[in-house]
């Protein structure tokens, strides 16, 4: 199990942090820990990456 930053999975995905930060606040996420691979998983399935 491994977690990653937002700023990690914005790399991964070349968008911008604030924007990965607001597509992850209209689907629930909103803590400021790391993001755990299910959280990964709901943000993939949500935007379709």
């Amino acid at each position: 199990m491994t977690f990653i930053t937002r700023k990690e999975l914005a790399l991964k995905y070349d968008i911008h942090p604030q924007t990965l930060a607001n597509y992850l606040k209209r689907i629930g996420i909103v803590h400021k820990f790391r993001l755990s691979p299910k959280e990964v998983k709901v943000f993939e399935e949500h935007y379709d990456y």
